[in-house]
């Protein structure tokens, strides 16, 4: 039984809804007069429009072919739109049961009432949630309460070019800052003599690529917030500024005042040797023709950890129990071992469960690997509700500013403590 609709709608932002209370988002929920006999029809939002997108609409597909007692109507859109349009929707009585989204997105809108609490989903053994990845599991889980059913987890890595570490006789990645830095000094090329190389070591984003800052704060021991309060200003992150501020400015490991799409574009354009991003950068070397090997986040001096982007599926409050119950059962089939092995192979994300044979992965040598990093991976700032504006306004600031001599780490951190503190209420 086949009935995927695709819908793509404009941008639209609704001020009002968006500022709905909590009792605003209550009732019966996706906009029809629900029949009480025959397949429950769940309508399923997400963003996923590459490679992975076509992947999760055969897993539907099939999902839907296996019984009969469920039908997942898919809604595809990107990610923005998505956040444009599902609290005025929701509020409107015509949105969807199940929602995809980045976990960036879970906080704000469980304060805004937007999902239903899943805790007792968790408590049933047949859904073995206790095989999901816990760091995936902390994601969704806000105030104790879980609110999403992981669906992507994938850490941000280490890409090194192969063929340009072979013109410099190297054969293996770091694995610690110090080799870090040393490997980057080696791939350095600066031929004029002018200052400003040909051929970069590293590049290292400043800002706008979130996850490779709190990534090195982790690595050293620091933090940049812990149970709810601010502890950007640490010992240890000033000695991490210190460290990567010198790599980038002194050594001219990597330029200054980079920021994601650049950073991609160094990497890919065979301008630097090694670049930090998440799983979808090894699609774009293979695009770019780049012989590449991916690695885990080089060790701080502290821990081995990486950030991780993440994914989760939700609810809404307004289902009505029988599409709150079908809803449930897709995440239960799409979590299983079998169906984590096709979505990961045929998706380039690794499975969000610890029990996954890796010999059923070796068909996807990338994927494979990412596997092998999640268990050192975690989530950047989870739970926090005032995600884009920490990431973007305080630790992408202070970390730019750092990076280009706008003042010492110390005074900067100290500035953007206050800030974060400010933020966090």
């Amino acid at each position: 039984m086949k009935r995927t609709r695709i819908a793509r709608w404009g941008a639209l932002a609704s001020a009002l809804a968006l500022a709905l209370p909590l009792g605003a988002l209550t009732g019966c929920g996706d906009g029809e007069e629900e029949p009480t006999s025959g397949p429950v029809a769940v309508t399923f939002w997400h963003g996923f429009t590459a490679e992975d997108g076509k992947v999760l609409t055969k897993l539907i597909d099939r999902f839907n072919d296996s019984q009969g007692e469920v039908v997942i109507e898919e809604e595809v859109n990107p990610w923005d739109v998505i956040d444009d349009k599902l609290l005025p929707a929701l509020a409107a009585d015509n949105g969807p049961t199940i929602i995809a989204q980045p976990n960036e997105r879970l906080a704000g809108r469980v304060k805004k009432g937007a999902y239903a609490d899943l805790s007792d989903y968790y408590a049933d053994p047949a859904n073995q949630t206790d095989k999901l990845l816990p760091a995936a599991v902390d994601g969704v889980t806000i105030d104790g309460k879980k609110f999403g059913v992981p669906m992507v987890f994938g850490p941000i890595s280490l890409y090194y070019n192969k063929t340009l570490f072979a013109e410099a006789g190297l054969t293996a990645p770091p694995t610690t800052w110090d080799e870090w830095v040393a490997t980057a000094q080696k791939l350095t090329v600066d031929a004029d003599q002018d200052g400003t190389p040909e051929q970069y070591g590293i590049s290292l984003p400043d800002h706008s690529n979130p996850g490779i800052w709190p990534s090195l704060f982790w690595g050293n021991g620091g933090d940049i917030v812990q149970d709810g309060k601010a502890v950007l200003d640490s010992p240890e992150n000033a000695e991490t500024l210190k460290f990567w501020v010198d790599a980038i400015r002194t050594k001219k490991l990597s330029p200054a005042s980079l920021d994601g799409i650049d950073g991609d574009k160094l990497f890919l354009g065979g301008k630097a040797a090694m670049y930090i991003g998440g799983v979808w950068v090894a699609g774009l070397a293979k695009a770019s023709e780049i012989d590449y090997g991916i690695a885990m986040f080089p060790a701080g001096p502290k821990a081995q950890v990486t950030a991780a982007v993440s994914l989760s599926m939700s609810i809404s409050p307004k289902a009505s129990e029988r599409k709150a119950k079908a809803a449930r059962q897709f995440f239960t089939w799409f979590n299983a071992v079998e169906q984590q092995t096709e979505w990961s192979i045929g998706s380039g994300w690794p499975p969000d469960r610890t029990d996954v044979p890796a010999a059923d992965l070796a068909t996807n040598p990338d994927v494979s690997a990412f596997a092998s990093f999640t268990p050192k991976a975690r989530i950047y700032l989870p739970g926090v509700v005032d995600y884009d504006k920490i990431s973007t306004d305080i630790v992408d600031e202070l970390t730019q500013k750092a990076v280009s001599g706008q003042g010492t780490p110390d005074a900067l951190l100290a500035e953007y403590q206050q800030k974060l503190a400010q933020q966090l209420g």
